[in-house]
């Protein structure tokens, strides 16, 4: 009987898994079409600006949690994924919706170099070469534009669409270790959330402030509906089902829902955005996560925390 219970509790969290994964996966294709309504500075404020009204309640929640030590590393996290937020939504206005959702795949390499670097984390041979068999998919996903005929490599923004990812890939996992200490540090998970949210719109106003001499909300049902989408469903309501799953599931159970959160993401923006994806682009990302499998699979419940609670795409 108890033995019963335990495989329906697995079934019942491995459908929350999936259903967070199926709730984000539109969040590229949606932020492509909000961005084309209002532009993607305006875009990252309204889908920040709804984060945040969830964001105040999940401080509240958690207030007496609150120190000195784990709201300064809640405020650092808030601030690199800031600039994982920013740097996310102007890539895609830059390039194409299925360009970034590959090359976002390289956040968890970085992950692991970060903590090698700054957490002092031993890489293991295999870690090692799941890290170059990464960087050969990445490449293959750089290279992949140059056939293309939806896409021109040499154009300047396109360039800067790839530098944009750099920068996202590195922030993302520098916030997830900020969020990870403040978490330890006895803050909850959902108030180290509220923070970020706080923290991503006033950082968000601040940049489109200092980028743009006259901001253009354009109010429409579509830029609002993917704003609200992407602010709280994917944002709040997704990642805090991440947290719960996380709570009752191995972490190589849930570190498999974020490749499938990315393979329906590229479905979505194959058949519902129409774009081309070179063939290229799908071998590269399909050798990003091989280099994936091979940095976790020694430690993985160490690398999987972050991603999986707080990933921003």
């Amino acid at each position: 009987m108890k033995k019963q219970n335990k495989k329906q509790s697995y079934i019942y969290w491995v459908m929350i898994a999936f259903i967070a994964a199926l709730i984000a996966a539109p969040n590229a294709s949606v932020a492509k079409l909000g961005i084309a309504e209002v532009g993607a500075s305006e875009y990252n404020v309204m889908r920040l600006c709804a984060g945040a009204l969830v964001g105040i309640v999940l401080i509240i929640m958690g207030l007496n949690k609150f120190n000195a030590k784990n709201l300064k590393n809640s405020i650092y996290s808030g601030v690199f994924m800031t600039v994982a937020l920013i740097t996310f939504v102007h890539a895609i206005k830059l390039s194409s919706a299925g360009y970034v959702a590959i090359l976002s795949l390289m956040a968890p390499i970085y992950l692991v170099i970060i903590s090698r670097i700054w957490l002092k984390e031993t890489i293991t041979k295999s870690a090692s070469l799941g890290i170059f068999a990464a960087a050969i998919g990445a490449l293959f996903a750089v290279i992949s534009v140059q056939g293309s005929n939806d896409i021109d490599f040499n154009n300047t923004n396109y360039l800067l669409a790839t530098l944009f990812m750099l920068i996202n890939s590195i922030s993302f996992p520098l916030s997830l270790i900020f969020a990870r200490k403040a978490n330890k540090q006895n803050l909850p998970i959902y108030s180290v959330f509220g923070v970020i949210k706080i923290v991503g719109f006033f950082g968000s106003i601040a940049f489109l402030t200092l980028t743009t001499k006259q901001p253009e909300f354009t109010i429409t049902p579509i830029s609002v509906a993917a704003a609200i989408y992407s602010g709280i469903v994917v944002m709040v309501v997704a990642r805090i089902l991440n947290v719960l799953s996380y709570e009752h599931l191995s972490s190589a159970t849930i570190g498999s829902f974020l490749y499938i959160e990315s393979f329906m993401a590229l479905l979505i923006i194959i058949f519902i955005l129409k774009e081309q994806i070179p063939i290229l682009l799908i071998i590269g990302g399909g050798i990003i996560l091989f280099g994936i499998y091979l940095t976790q699979r020694d430690k993985m419940h160490k690398q999987h925390y972050g991603l999986h609670t707080l990933r921003h795409h």
